[in-house]
């Protein structure tokens, strides 16, 4: 099969990690991968790509100076972006991310190729605009197939398109056996966050929990793995507390692995989320964690008080006595450490993509399409 990725830039983030993730098995499995990124290729992705996947950068991210400036944009991205995925041939088009899903649709309309967009967060709870939203609940309508990670986000959309959706979580790798040669030092005991420094993420509110229970357990670190727009915000928050030393982000890292196994605890403090890969990774990393159960994924992959525990969303104060009470607690850690890594058999990368393949194949297949053999590119 011929199959088409899009997405806007390959820069540090979880849609970025789970496409790549996503085209290097297809890749590797003989499938012909072309992937298209609207950023201009004067960053290399920070992830990495099989070798055999053509990646091209269409070089037309960035704002618009106005609403005129923004149609024409848009106007040239569709050309462009049509141009581009017909000069591939495929059997089918993968568009992940809202905007960039309705830039596909358009620019596959009236076209013989299926087209899948999937979102990749909460889009109950991820602004993306009025105007943006109203014409996402239209483009939809087009798709062959809407995948969306939990059944709480297909809820969002109208039953129109809720006809179309599939709902397929994240998969989750298993750590590789070597990796302890590979981790990365943090001064221990240490509890870790880890994620892109947006609001959405909420690490202000774990460096709040935090501050709440520093006096009490000196010996323990915070570190916030990850890069963003918010560094400034919470480097400020950090010194504003008085947990300079206390509490680190040292930026991001391409392979969580190398990290994850020298945390004593790890924290989800996400207001909102999609499907958080990186608490299914700690969890395969024989980690306890704790996780704000905010919409959505965290209650569909935490069995709460199983192999990990859940906490109100935004309830900083129970966040902290959660923390608190495992910080001094070292049975309890162990005990959900112990059950947090079967995890690994509910989310198997063979058995997520296969769902994938299920889907692509059906959609092929439905526009009278019959795909290309496996080739090994």
């Amino acid at each position: 099969m011929r199959i088409v990725l899009v997405i806007s830039s390959l820069f540090p983030g979880g849609a970025g990690r789970v496409i790549i993730r996503m085209a290097n098995y297809w890749s590797a499995a003989g499938h012909f991968v072309g992937l298209l990124t609207f950023d201009d290729g004067s960053t290399h992705p920070f992830f990495t790509l099989d070798r055999r996947i053509e990646h091209q950068s269409l070089g037309f991210s960035g704002n618009s100076k106005n609403l005129i400036d923004g149609l024409r944009n848009n106007f040239d991205r569709i050309r462009v972006l049509r141009k581009a995925i017909a000069g591939f041939e495929p059997d089918v088009v993968v568009s992940f991310v809202d905007q960039t899903n309705v830039t596909t649709l358009f620019a596959t309309r009236l076209t013989r190729i299926p087209v899948c967009v999937s979102e990749r967060t909460d889009p109950s709870q991820h602004d993306i605009g009025k105007i943006w939203s109203w014409i996402r609940k239209g483009a939809y309508g087009w798709a062959d197939a809407v995948v969306v990670q939990t059944r709480e986000a297909s809820g969002y959309f109208p039953q129109r398109i809720r006809k179309r959706i599939q709902v397929i979580p994240n998969s989750v790798d298993s750590p590789d056996p070597e990796i302890r040669a590979r981790t990365v030092d943090l001064e221990k005991p240490v509890i870790l966050g880890m994620g892109r420094l947006v609001p959405a993420k909420g690490f202000d509110l774990l460096i709040e929990a935090f501050s709440m229970l520093a006096s009490w357990h000196p010996e323990w670190r915070l570190t916030i793995i990850g890069e963003g727009p918010d560094r400034i915000r919470l480097e400020k928050l950090v010194r504003e507390k008085e947990l300079t030393g206390r509490v680190s982000l040292p930026g991001a890292v391409d392979d969580p692995y190398c990290v994850l196994p020298e945390a004593d605890l790890f924290v989800l403090p996400s207001r909102y989320e999609g499907y958080p890969n990186v608490l299914c990774e700690a969890m395969a990393c024989e980690l306890p964690v704790v996780s704000f159960d905010c919409p959505s994924g965290p209650a569909d992959i935490v069995r709460d008080g199983v192999d990990g525990v859940l906490v109100p969303v935004g309830d900083v104060g129970r966040l902290a006595e959660t923390m608190g009470r495992l910080m001094r607690d070292e049975n309890e850690r162990r005990r959900l450490a112990q059950m947090a890594p079967e995890v690994i058999q509910r989310l198997k990368v063979d058995t997520i993509m296969n769902r994938w393949n299920d889907l692509l194949s059906g959609i092929v297949a439905r526009r009278g399409r019959k795909p290309a053999a496996n080739e090994k590119t």
